[in-house]
């Protein structure tokens, strides 16, 4: 994700109400960074390293956390124990783009749904219902991981390209949560963004998106 989109989506959740969805880990956990995570032999950032732990390896508490604001836990891996971030760690199966591509669409009451496309290079395509015809915008599309407590978790930033809707702004953006890989929930706008107007177009307006087709289910095989 560029730096000018990472800033328009921070913006996002200083404006927004946030549900809160805090809750005290209790296992097992997955590592959540698609990097890796290190295992230390200390609560600290410059501690040793004993071991990378890979993308999406099951990690078990040894002592449970004690605070919704605790920064390391120690835990077990592999037989091996010491401390891991708890920002590199999630109870939910870690997602990748891949997990989230497909068709999605919008649960509105009006004839015709909208349709989003979303492609695993990052590119997406949406059909827009606007009441009074159809429309397309085009752009790219990037996952983002919100940690720590609070509105926590996976979201969806989508930033426009193209679109044969007149008098729009190149660049606008929303945003959507992830509800599970079948499921996403609009949350908010891109100030000045060209769909501020076309989602609230409508007398219902378009607030979910449900996958057409489930193509995978959360979690390990």
């Amino acid at each position: 994700m560029s730096r000018a989109s990472i800033l328009v989506f921070c913006a996002f959740f200083s404006a927004l109400h946030c549900d809160s969805n805090e809750f005290l880990a209790t296992g097992p956990l997955f590592v959540a960074e698609p990097a890796g995570a290190p295992l230390l032999d200390a609560p600290r950032e410059n501690a040793r390293i004993l071991a990378e732990v890979p993308f999406r390896a099951e990690v078990k508490l040894v002592d449970p956390p004690t605070n919704l604001r605790q920064d390391w836990y120690a835990v077990e891996v592999a037989g091996r124990t010491g401390y891991m971030s708890s920002y590199d760690l999630m109870m939910s199966w870690p997602l990748t783009r891949a997990d989230l591509a497909g068709r999605y669409m919008s649960q509105e009451e009006i004839a015709v749904p909208s349709l989003l496309v979303l492609e695993a290079d990052g590119q997406y395509t949406m059909q827009v219902n606007l009441c009074t015809g159809m429309g397309q915008v085009s752009g790219e599309w990037e996952l983002f991981r919100k940690k720590g407590t609070g509105d926590s978790g996976y979201f969806l930033f989508l930033t426009e390209k193209a679109s044969n809707f007149p008098n729009v702004r190149e660049n606008g953006a929303l945003l959507l949560r992830v509800e599970t890989t079948d499921e996403l929930i609009f949350r908010g706008l891109a100030p000045g963004g060209s769909y501020v107007t076309d989602f609230n177009g409508c007398e219902n307006g378009t607030s979910t998106f449900i996958r057409e087709t489930p193509e995978r289910s959360e979690g390990p095989e």
